[in-house]
């Protein structure tokens, strides 16, 4: 009788043992998947912002290549074009004034400078703007 319960003690004795060695075993996995996920989460965070970096570059090259060619058009020329813009650009900082256009994205402006004077706004995020020469000053507006 004593050596069964002396048994049954032993076996929870080293039952418990197991529970407490899978339990830690378990908890490293888990810590170790929660680093990997965040490591994966932060490539892809900076893949992204990088992409929206692109579009802005791309959006400023366009626009400023269209004025170009508007003001070689001469006084009274226009045309409506539609330019990709990114989708978390800040439209209070972003600008169109003097000879630059610029799209503040992320805490850094990507800016293109013009050999002319252009004006305008980012007050909504449509793709599509109308520029117009006036004067030799081009007017980009959406």
């Amino acid at each position: 009788m004593k050596t069964d319960l002396l048994n049954r003690l032993n076996f929870f004795s080293s039952s418990g043992q197991a529970t407490i060695e899978s339990i830690i075993i378990f908890s490293i996995s888990l810590l170790l998947l929660t680093i990997f996920i965040l490591i994966l989460f932060d490539y892809q965070l900076t893949s992204s912002q990088n992409s929206q970096k692109d579009v802005a570059l791309n959006a400023v090259t366009i626009l400023s290549t269209e004025a170009k060619n508007l003001y070689l058009d001469g006084n009274n020329s226009f045309k409506e074009i539609t330019v990709l813009l990114p989708s978390d650009f800040n439209k209070l900082a972003s600008y169109i004034r003097n000879q630059e256009i610029s799209i503040s994205i992320y805490g850094e402006s990507i800016t293109k400078k013009t050999s002319f004077l252009v004006d305008g706004n980012f007050f909504t995020t449509s793709s599509k703007f109308i520029l117009t020469n006036n004067n030799g000053v081009i007017n980009i507006t959406n």
